[in-house]
């Protein structure tokens, strides 16, 4: 690859970079956000002269290598075990790995370390942005729910009248860092994540009233910003350099 080519890429994956910076920083109190990391890692080596390469009768060795750039992965995601009380009896928190399995407004099944769950009009247990707790009965009109530590969800009606409505199942992932984001705190499972294995909540996996905080350290993040943004303009003035050393070249071969 060439030495453009080189800075380009390194050029592409630092804009990356300040771009999950700048996401992290957005998020650092969003309930449940798993903060972003860049997964870069350098291309294979190419080689400019293979060993035994003869110069004036003699076989240099070994291999003369050269660089090949930047290679981007998608982000990596880390969320927080932070547990932060809300007094709010709907909200929960996962104490552990697990995720919440929801039923985005569109339709389909995502995941989430958002717990922040109030009662709708339709009874159902919602995020603010619409996506319900799946797996779960509605609750009888005029009536409040209750969550059992150990998962269990009941209706109360105003005359006492238990209803229960489905136990709170976790979703559990082989590789959780390879979920893919949507829209708001929600994640869908991919290959890198691999399926989601369920299991029923327990009372030493949930915590009602409570909900786990962002997943974005903000001295990191600041720290990584004024890195990446040091980078990029380093890298961006090696480009420039680049360019000018080829047009001068370009015009000594006139």
């Amino acid at each position: 690859m060439s030495a453009f080519g080189i800075l380009a890429s390194g050029l592409t994956a630092t804009q990356t970079n300040l771009a999950d910076a700048a996401a992290n920083l957005a998020n650092r109190n969003t309930d449940g956000y798993g903060a972003l990391q860049a997964a870069t890692a350098n291309r294979p080596s190419g080689v400019a002269r293979p060993a035994q390469t003869l110069l004036e009768q003699t076989g240099l060795r070994p291999d003369l290598l050269t660089g090949n750039g930047v290679a981007m992965g998608p982000s990596a995601l880390q969320w927080s075990a932070s547990i932060q009380p809300t007094g709010i009896p709907t909200n929960l928190a996962v104490r552990g790995s697990g995720f919440f399995v929801v039923t985005p407004s569109g339709g389909g099944v995502a995941y989430t370390r958002n717990g922040a769950f109030t009662a709708n009009a339709a009874g159902q247990l919602a995020l603010p942005n619409g996506a319900v707790l799946a797996g779960l009965h509605r609750a009888p009109p005029g009536s409040t729910v209750h969550i059992a530590a150990d998962g269990q969800v009941t209706a109360v009606s105003p005359q006492g009248t238990r209803t229960p409505l489905g136990t709170i199942r976790l979703a559990a992932f082989a590789n959780a860092s390879g979920l893919a984001p949507q829209a708001g705190t929600l994640y869908t499972a991919t290959a890198a994540s691999g399926r989601a294995y369920l299991q029923p909540a327990t009372a030493t996996t949930l915590v009602p009233g409570a909900v786990n905080g962002s997943g974005v350290s903000l001295t990191q993040s600041v720290t990584a910003l004024i890195a990446d943004q040091t980078a990029y303009g380093a890298t961006a003035d090696a480009l420039k350099v680049e360019g000018t050393v080829a047009q001068t070249t370009d015009s000594l071969h006139i």
